[in-house]
């Protein structure tokens, strides 16, 4: 299904996403579904630097990303061009996020390959800047544990918009420091805080490189 995207109008493409998107927001299922092709990633991250080269035009070409490529703004006025670009990057964070919260080998193999496209693209590096920041959002919103609202079914908190992350990192910390006892389980909590910190240390190192 989205090995389509690429030979697609770029009308036909931001009705493709946002009809993808919609479908993988309103049923679970159908996450596994996209996440078991092998090649989702590639795809994606090629939309979103088909639209960057768009805003951008020749500057990234040239490798003049570290300075500051110049954005076109006639071509971003452009209504199809911004929501092709916010379509692709909340369908990839999307996913990310889903990976991420399995907490398991496939959460880490996911940033690694998402990482590793950086070299197939002129504009790979910048990419995968702003792929991390929407995922961060993603997990800030909804929390790096799958049905966090389960997990305080007994508890009067509430989980609020923009706070699960924090309710997150609350049971992860209340597990281990219970040794399982409290909070989610043992098992659980120990994934959850290898791949945070793997993925902490990750962006550490993308904005040291930024500078």
């Amino acid at each position: 299904m989205l090995r389509i995207l690429r030979f697609l109008s770029n009308e036909q493409k931001e009705r493709w996403l946002f009809g993808i998107l919609a479908l993988l927001l309103g049923s679970p299922k159908s996450v596994s579904i996209v996440l078991s092709c092998d090649d989702w990633q590639p795809v994606l991250f090629q939309l979103v630097a088909e639209v960057l080269e768009e805003i951008y035009g020749d500057d990234l070409e040239m490798g003049n990303c570290r300075s500051g490529p110049t954005v076109n703004t006639e071509t971003l006025s452009k209504p199809s061009v911004r929501t092709r670009y916010d379509l692709s990057l909340k369908l990839y964070s999307t996913l990310l996020g889903h990976c991420i919260r399995n907490g398991d080998d496939q959460s880490f193999d996911a940033i690694e390959l998402a990482a590793s496209l950086q070299r197939c693209h002129a504009n790979g590096s910048e990419i995968f800047t702003i792929l991390l920041s929407h995922l961060f959002a993603d997990l800030i919103e909804k929390g790096t544990i799958v049905s966090l609202e389960t997990a305080y079914i007994n508890s009067d908190s509430s989980v609020g918009r923009n706070r699960a992350l924090k309710q997150s990192a609350k049971l992860v910390t209340q597990s281990i420091l219970s040794n399982g006892a409290e909070g989610i389980d043992m098992p659980s909590a120990v994934k959850q805080w290898r791949c945070l910190r793997y993925l902490t240390a990750l962006t550490v190192a993308v904005v040291t490189e930024c500078g």
